[in-house]
């Protein structure tokens, strides 16, 4: 089931980038929705209107919830940071056009509709009193224009961390998103050991334990940027965050651990994160090691596969930017052994780990040279792993 969730939002990205599409008009809507819902009367979605796809953008966010598909943020065609929410219903396979919130209100109280207003036309007189004195954003606090954030979804809702602002440059303001209210909230960030500013992390969710964790991403130290390697859960119970392990190549126990990095592919399967390759923002070395992180019981790492430098059977070459999700599977080939325990022939729960497309091709070795080799990949790779569900009884 979550394997077809995801090839949906593959499938809305390339809707996104189709060079037939239409792009919306910049800051207009042509649809009226109301304050506070995407939802009409009725409980059903408002209709939308083909063709009001996504501008074109880069390093962005794309996250599924409920059968929406909610984009946001990047850098656009110049390079800008966006602040704009687009959300592609995989029901009726629509968009619904860029999101603003109608403006409230006038100093009478009364709601005003300010699309397509001008400061032109509000500085006009008798104009003024019957337009808001700024643009108002969503509902709650609208996070700003940002790139190279990270969101995953869990119960209905969005959550957005941190990124790159033209304004602030690295962020770890932290929200959540109800896509069909169109309510934003800011979350406390410094509950508990929050994430540092950072941009190019990953956010995934574990639905098991009902937990957020962040992975890794890039930060400024002293005016040098470095890569990161840390591993950050917030719990949706308590509102707190907690600090699962450091930023270091080795754990606090000495135990072996990934190289800081920026722009990984992770995925979440029976609480152990998964990390695929990625790329060190400061040396631009590419890896294409394969990490787990128990999240839950000794938050140790283990290497699962070591970084080649170069393509190695049917190993992925070193890339960033690429996709993986979990998915269980029932095949009875022999697959990689995340745990290493005894277990009996029923003690084994079997994921695949499905490695899709990204930037690679050009090597691991940081240089200009394997930056020039580097090409947009679109192969996919699968990884066959288990988990031991308990350990051999031998009474029995």
């Amino acid at each position: 089931m979550m394997f077809a969730l995801r090839w949906c939002l593959l499938v809305a990205m390339t809707l996104a980038l189709s060079q037939d599409a239409q792009e919306p008009k910049s800051g207009l809507n042509d649809l009226q929705y109301p304050d506070d819902s995407l939802m009409n009367n009725e409980g059903d979605m408002y209709s939308m209107t083909p063709g009001l796809v996504p501008p074109p953008r880069v390093k962005g966010t794309i996250t599924y919830s409920d059968s929406l598909v909610v984009v946001m943020g990047g850098y656009d065609t110049e390079g800008k940071c966006l602040d704009d929410i687009h959300i592609y219903d995989t029901n009726i396979r629509k968009w619904s056009g860029v999101l603003l919130k109608r403006a409230c209100c006038n100093y009478e109280g009364e709601v005003i509709e300010r699309m397509g207003a001008t400061e032109a036309s509000s500085n006009q007189p008798g104009i003024e009193l019957n337009l808001p004195m700024a643009r108002s954003g969503f509902e709650g606090d609208l996070p700003v224009a940002r790139a190279e954030h990270a969101s995953c979804s869990i119960n209905s809702m969005i959550y957005v961390f941190g990124g790159y602002s033209s304004n602030y440059e690295l962020m770890n303001d932290f929200y959540s998103f109800n896509p069909k209210e169109i309510q934003w909230e800011l979350i406390d960030r410094y509950g508990g050991q929050a994430p540092t500013r950072r941009a190019g992390h990953s956010l995934i969710t574990d639905y098991h334990n009902r937990n957020i964790v962040l992975f890794g991403g890039r930060a400024s130290i002293s005016g040098r940027i470095v890569g990161l390697s840390d591993v950050h859960i917030y719990d949706l119970n308590s509102k707190k965050w907690e600090l699962a392990t450091f930023n270091s190549d080795n754990d606090s126990n000495g135990n072996m651990a990934p190289i800081g990095r920026q722009h990984s592919a992770c995925a979440i399967a029976r609480s152990t994160l998964f990390v695929v390759g990625g790329i060190d923002p400061a040396s631009h070395m590419i890896y294409n090691d394969v990490w787990s992180f128990d999240l839950t019981g000794t938050k140790k790492w283990k290497m699962i596969a070591s970084n080649t430098g170069q393509m190695h059977g049917f190993a992925p070459p070193p890339l960033y930017h690429s996709t993986l999700i979990a998915v269980n599977s029932k095949k009875s080939e022999t697959p990689v052994n995340v745990n290493n325990m005894n277990t009996n022939s029923t003690g084994h729960e079997h994921y695949d780990l499905i490695l899709y497309g990204g930037v690679g091709s050009g090597g691991s070795c940081g240089s200009a040279t394997c930056g020039q080799k580097e090409t947009s990949l679109g192969q996919v790779y699968r990884l066959p792993v288990n988990f031991d569900q308990y350990e051999l009884d031998n009474s029995n």
